[in-house]
């Protein structure tokens, strides 16, 4: 029985994966629609809030902080995230922000006797995390990230572990500009008694950004970021976003790479009195299992 559990285990992991080698891939997907319809871009960017926001940059924030809750509808008829994040800006100097996201996949059948009687069983992913930033003078930020990530493939099997991200940022005047190093964490083995164990999506991280204001009412940005995974894969993406009067904003972008597979994105953002709503859309092949994925997220800032 312990056989068939590590088999469908895999099974599932490797479903889940798009790519072989690693375990938990779901930990880099992009949770937040503003980032999501930019193609995943998220690192230099100065005005993101939340979890999903990078805490490096977050104390350059003129705003002091946000609450919000998240839908996303990963790989259509596969897996729904709910989401739940928050932050907190202190002084323009420090920030805190808390995350959790719980994801339900598909439903198969699965051997939970030595009889082999088949039950439906839904594999299950979670997130709990929170973040830290803290600025140095008028250019330099520096954050950390601690999050657990854990899924459940199977009645019998189980994985999670603890990552972490440690990033450097800098902004000078419209440009932004981070380093670092994403989703640290050990190797973990599907089962308990499994001998075979698959690294997480850890990976070194560069993203650039420039965000310009035109007219007082106009305001666009352009981000690019890119990652080298340490299972050696390569991803890169690139978004720009124009934004009228803090009110209505347009969003595009694509990204390359095969743990998330390439993919254009599109999205809208509104916002009135605080409350904000966001949305994207993945567009990619028919065959590819993240086209037509879609995140939606309602928020308030204060």
């Amino acid at each position: 029985m312990k056989k068939i559990f590590t088999i469908l285990a895999l099974l599932a992991l490797c479903t889940s994966a798009f790519s072989q080698n690693v375990a938990l891939p779901f930990s880099v997907i992009r949770q937040d629609p503003a980032a999501a319809a930019m193609g995943g871009t998220y690192l230099a960017s100065v005005g993101r809030h939340g979890f999903e926001a990078n805490p490096a940059l977050a104390p350059f924030s003129s705003g002091k902080g946000d609450v919000s809750l998240g839908w996303n509808l990963w790989q259509p008829s596969s897996t729904n995230y709910v989401n739940l994040d928050g932050s907190m800006c202190f002084k323009q100097r420090f920030s805190l922000s808390l995350g959790f996201s719980y994801g339900i996949g598909a439903a198969y059948e699965s051997i939970s006797s030595i009889e082999s009687i088949p039950e439906k069983f839904n594999p299950k992913d979670l997130m709990i995390g929170a973040g830290f930033g803290m600025r140095f003078g008028k250019y330099l930020g520096a954050g950390v990230k601690l999050r657990y990530i854990g899924q459940t493939l199977s009645p019998d099997s189980k994985l999670g572990t603890v990552s972490a991200d440690i990033l450097l940022s800098s902004r000078i005047k419209d440009f932004a500009v981070t380093l670092g190093a994403v989703n640290l964490g050990g190797k973990v083995a599907v089962g308990k008694n499994a001998t075979t164990k698959f690294p997480i999506p850890s990976s070194i991280a560069l993203g650039l950004g420039w965000n310009h204001c035109f007219a007082e009412c106009h305001n666009l940005e352009i981000l690019a970021d890119a990652d080298y995974y340490f299972h050696n894969e390569f991803s890169a993406a690139l978004g720009a976003e124009y934004s009228w009067n803090r009110m209505v904003a347009i969003r595009a972008g694509y990204h390359y790479g095969k743990l998330v597979p390439s993919h254009a994105s599109l999205g809208a953002g509104f916002s009135f009195k605080g409350f904000n709503l966001d949305f994207s859309y993945l567009i990619s092949k028919k065959d590819c299992p993240v086209n037509n994925s879609a995140v939606l997220r309602l928020g308030y800032c204060f």
